[in-house]
């Protein structure tokens, strides 16, 4: 299976300038998702799904889904549950990525990009109900 970059790096690494201040919360998610990706690099799935979901529990707890950082976890969990060799799982989380960051079109059109083609990898590969048509 190809080695898939993690959302979350590809967001920071093409920042400009300082990083904003964040929230407790916040921070706190980070520290889980950089730990669940420390967990996938030991070959702790369990670990790392587990941090990876505590993350996102955090990121919901703050802002729901009015605000994009709970589709960061989304992405993670995706990228997890595809290397654990569950693509309609990760396609559901792609998906559920996409559609937190459409109202934020505008200023997060990278996000989305990357998002859209992890989902579009996915599903070419898979017949998962979230690669099916929405009405």
């Amino acid at each position: 299976m190809p080695k898939v970059t993690p959302l979350f790096s590809l967001c920071f690494a093409c920042a400009a300038g300082p990083p904003p201040r964040v929230s407790e919360p916040e921070a706190l998610a980070r520290e889980d998702s950089a730990a669940a990706s420390e967990a996938r690099e030991r070959g702790d799935l369990e670990a790392a799904l587990a941090l990876a979901t505590r993350a996102l529990v955090r990121r919901l707890a703050r802002c729901g889904f009015e605000c994009p950082a709970p589709a960061y976890s989304f992405v993670q969990l995706g990228d997890l549950r595809l290397h654990q060799g569950h693509p309609e799982w990760a396609a559901q989380s792609y998906w559920r990525a996409l559609s937190i960051l459409e109202p934020h079109a505008a200023t997060h059109a990278r996000w989305i990009a990357v998002t859209r083609r992890r989902l579009d990898r996915v599903c070419a590969a898979t017949d998962a109900p979230a690669c099916r048509p929405r009405p």
